[in-house]
């Protein structure tokens, strides 16, 4: 197998916002650019940089590629005041609900990806933002948490689906019975078609993404390259004959 290499520069601006019942408020902004380099000589070897801006990518690069991207990251639109405002709907909501205590907290990224294969780039601009709301009932030691995601609208969600979703499941909570369960033998699990696949997809394909693996947000480390993960009945396939990239 010859020789190549692939690199993964990532250049992301995050924000966090959060508001509780007791009106205690959080807020962060962080940013962090960086270089993953993989080349493969009969052998991987792997290095990772921490880089001040994305321009400094160039110096651990063979050669010199345009790494411009037509979008600048700049500031998110994602100012705590106006968010808080916006979703006035959804705190009205929680305030008015009988339970223990809540949490809303509401993120954004904005990353720019560049992946060099060979001496071929491919950039992406990605921007999500999210809203999680916590609520802990009466008598419930873990919180019950409903989530929204999406992207390029900027942090606008269903407020009424959300404050929906809410409500049922506290009061599904409220009327439900505890029946203790105990299990002292192993318990076939039946999957239909696919369903396999999507939780191997979920808790080991993102996984395994250069990206998560980067930003430390995989259980997977760059030490485990090289290293058996999955046990030995398993095959996984990791190349795709019709990936022109």
């Amino acid at each position: 197998m010859k020789k190549f290499s692939v690199d993964l520069i990532d250049d992301t601006y995050s924000t966090y916002f959060s508001i509780d019942s007791q009106e205690k408020k959080e807020y962060t902004v962080k940013s962090k650019t960086g270089i993953l380099k993989r080349t493969f000589d009969e052998e991987w070897t792997s290095s990772s940089h921490e880089l001040t801006s994305i321009k400094d990518a160039s110096e651990f690069l063979d050669k010199k590629i345009n790494l411009k991207l037509k979008n600048q990251p700049g500031e998110l639109p994602f100012q705590p005041s106006k968010i808080t405002k916006e979703n006035q709907y959804v705190f009205d909501f929680l305030q008015s609900l009988d339970v223990m205590e809540w949490k809303v907290i509401f993120r954004g990224l904005r990353s720019r990806r560049i992946i060099i294969k060979n001496g071929k780039d491919k950039k992406t601009n990605f921007e999500h933002f999210s809203i999680l709301i916590k609520v802990r009932l009466k008598d419930h030691r873990n919180f019950i948490e409903v989530g929204e995601g999406g992207g390029g609208q900027g942090p606008k969600f269903n407020q009424s689906g959300l404050v929906s979703r809410v409500k049922e499941i506290c009061d599904n909570h409220k009327l439900a019975e505890t029946h203790p369960v105990t299990f002292n033998e192993k318990i076939p699990v039946i999957l239909s078609p696919g369903d396999g696949a999507i939780l191997f997809h979920e808790i080991l394909g993102h996984a395994l993404e250069a990206d998560y693996i980067y930003l430390q947000r995989s259980p997977i480390t760059v030490s485990h390259i090289g290293r058996q993960i999955m046990p030995a009945n398993v095959t996984v396939v990791t190349e795709d004959k019709n990936d022109s990239f």
